[in-house]
């Protein structure tokens, strides 16, 4: 059996006040439970440095992505951006997700 690639989440901070994002985040079949404790950490420093939400992307055509983040508690915004994987455009949705109550 071939081992798998596993890419991990990056925090990114971003210049709004309000929210933060993290990369993608992909992890293997056998790694159950990694990508749900790497979602629940960048959440976590998001809060800690006073983010009240989080923001992903997940493909349009990902359904098992936008699953996992939906069971998370993250939602479509109705936000989008074009993206090129593999020198075809495709299209990610943001997800949204209210991590501290806002002041």
């Amino acid at each position: 059996m071939g081992a798998r690639r596993v890419r991990l989440s990056t925090l990114l901070r971003t210049r709004r006040k309000d929210g933060g994002t993290s990369s993608p985040c992909t992890c293997c079949p056998a790694a159950r439970g990694v990508g749900s404790a790497l979602l629940a950490a960048a959440e976590a420093e998001l809060c800690s440095i006073g983010y009240t939400r989080a923001f992903l992307y997940a493909l349009d055509t990902g359904l098992p992505a936008r699953r996992f983040y939906e069971r998370r508690g993250y939602a479509p915004d109705g936000a989008s951006v074009p993206a090129e994987i593999g020198g075809e455009t495709v299209t990610d949705l943001r997800y949204v997700k209210m991590i501290a109550r806002g002041e």
